[in-house]
């Protein structure tokens, strides 16, 4: 009886492996650092010396505490836009307040997507861009102020009813750049800031970045192309939301192994002659997102054959074009 009870936990152990990646680190923080590169992080931000391009590290964290410590002070998101007419009518003046509720519809504008600029992480403002500022200072200074200015904002998007633009093309897209972006955003803040939140919070977040991030990314993710922006930014979100949620849920580890496979997909439309993917300024945005899931993997000591793909294994030689 031993022995076949043995042999049968060997073998759902096999198929646990096999249906996910649980590899690596199973512990917080682990999605694009890890605890060990906490202390690193602490020691670069504390580090004056002037290096050979005639600055300091210290200089640089000094700048982006200061943008932490200006989302600290400032009101809550505000967006604001002139919303124009697909249809030649009238134009819409429309203003979202983060809070709890979902932002309102543009319905007579289904082309146009204010969510995409208020959760896009490269501007200078913007939810995500608070929520990885804000979380980021947390773990340098340890400062509970910042985790929790920060949870405000990832528990008003755990309360939309989704995190994509239900307006936009009229409802037909169900995962865009806004539901890549706050996926991969709450997950770095349930990663980072674990530590600051109760087990209510921690289980709010999960069911939320499953439901309203994972689930409709993985169902809708190959409506993209695999060589454009959009597949690779909900590609990186999945990957990220996956690494951060695994140590309490193994259903991540799933989620993973798929955000892995659809990245080697899209390596695979570029080959290893390193071409662009959809151009300079496109494909800067889909490796950048590509980027964070090669980094996640390595934070977490993820195993994978993904660094073994071609276009990888020869990318220095075309880094100019």
């Amino acid at each position: 009886f031993v022995a076949a009870s043995i042999a049968a936990l060997g073998t759902l152990t096999m198929i646990a492996h096999a249906e996910g990646n649980m590899t690596g680190r199973l512990e917080h923080p682990c999605t694009l650092i890890n605890s060990d590169m906490v202390m690193q992080l602490k020691a670069i931000a504390g580090d004056t010396t002037q290096n050979k391009f005639g600055f300091s590290t210290a200089e640089v964290w000094q700048e982006l505490l200061a943008q932490a410590d200006r989302f600290l002070a400032a009101e809550p998101y505000t967006y604001s836009v002139v919303i124009p007419s697909t249809y030649g009518g009238d134009v819409t003046a429309w203003t979202y307040t983060l809070s709890d509720a979902t932002p309102p519809p543009h319905d007579n504008s289904p082309n146009y997507p204010p969510w995409t600029a208020m959760t896009q992480e490269q501007h200078d403002d913007g939810i995500t861009v608070r929520l990885k500022s804000l979380s980021a200072a947390y773990v340098v200074t340890g400062d509970r102020k910042y985790a929790d200015a920060a949870k405000t904002i990832a528990m008003h998007l755990a309360n939309w009813d989704v995190w994509s633009d239900p307006s936009y093309t009229g409802g037909r897209v169900k995962a865009c750049l806004d539901t890549g972006h706050i996926t991969k955003c709450v997950g770095l803040f349930y990663d980072w800031c674990y530590d600051t939140l109760s087990e209510a919070e921690r289980a709010r977040l999960r069911a939320a970045i499953i439901e309203k991030g994972v689930e409709p990314s993985l169902a809708y993710v190959r409506h993209y192309p695999p060589e454009t922006n959009g597949y690779a930014v909900i590609t990186a979100g999945l990957a990220c939301a996956a690494v951060a949620i695994r140590p309490e849920d193994p259903a991540g580890g799933e989620y993973l192994r798929q955000a892995i496979e659809l990245t080697k997909v899209s390596f695979d439309m570029c080959g290893k002659d390193g071409g662009l993917f959809e151009g300079p300024m496109y494909g800067t945005y889909l490796m950048d997102s590509f980027a964070h899931v090669l980094d996640a993997m390595t934070a977490a000591e993820i195993e994978s054959d993904l660094f073994a793909h071609p276009f990888l294994a020869t990318m220095p030689f075309y880094t100019i074009s």
